[in-house]
């Protein structure tokens, strides 16, 4: 519907749009009007004048502010009252939906030609836990059979599934560790993770005997929105006999 109001004129009276079933939409614009005077001495004026529909206001409801990581890009969901109404989204600022584990301000802004709207909340995508991860990865049989368990090697490769979760294997099919690499007096190791699962830790540690371990800094070579390439490299001097090189997987609480 559409009224009339703040119109002037030099004597008392009301102004109504001359077909009563005109909604014009916002904005500004010609339109004809009737000026009806409260008092019966003057006529009452028909003519096209400028008229300003206001935008009416409208409400942004958010939902699905969470998610979990699996590196695609996620989205929260909008709903307006009137519903059906356009609505833009950004995400810290941006109109890209993130792919990432974190915390995301999001803003709502109603797109419509005669509705404005805001709306705000804050979207969170947490990475994958382990206990997504055994649902993935295993059957509910499996699970009840404790092959999900963190200890549990139901492949038997020798990498019990923590191993697995953390390097993002196959816990169902045989995984080869990468060997170490000795290259001009260092020696070091290259591997692929996957990003978002910050309840494992990857550490990697160096020993001449198996028995005194050192850790062992590693940088990420590259990254994709799913995978780091990580390398750990340490100094081996000329005069030592032997060096290994260890990956150690703990549980992150």
């Amino acid at each position: 519907s559409a009224l009339l109001s703040d119109g002037a004129a030099s004597v008392a009276g009301n102004f109504t749009f001359a077909d009563p079933s005109r909604v014009p939409s916002a904005g500004t614009a010609n339109q004809t009007a009737v000026f009806t005077p409260s008092s019966n001495n003057y006529e009452s004026l028909n003519r096209a004048i400028s008229v300003t529909v206001r935008k009416a206001s409208a409400t942004v409801s958010l939902g699905n502010l969470t998610a979990t990581y699996d590196g695609t890009p996620k989205v929260v969901s909008a709903s307006t009252t009137p519903s059906g109404l356009s609505v833009a989204l950004t995400y810290n600022g941006t109109s890209t939906a993130p792919v990432n584990a974190g915390n995301y301000a999001v803003n709502a802004v109603i797109v419509d030609l005669n509705y404005a709207g805001t709306g705000s909340g804050q979207f969170a995508i947490l990475g994958m836990n382990y206990s997504s991860w055994q649902e993935q990865e295993f059957s509910p049989a499996q699970i009840l059979a404790d092959d999900a368990a963190v200890a549990a090697d139901p492949d038997g490769d020798g990498l019990v599934n923590l191993v697995e979760y953390g390097l993002g294997t196959n816990p169902l099919g045989f995984t080869r560790l990468p060997p170490p690499v000795v290259d001009a007096g260092f020696l070091s190791m290259t591997f692929d993770r996957p990003v978002g699962r910050p309840d494992v830790v990857c550490d990697v540690e160096a020993s001449s005997d198996l028995v005194r371990w050192v850790p062992v800094s590693m940088d990420v070579t590259a990254q994709t929105a799913t995978t780091q390439t990580v390398c750990a490299r340490i100094a081996r001097p000329a005069d030592q006999g032997r060096m290994f090189l260890r990956l150690k997987f703990q549980e992150n609480p």
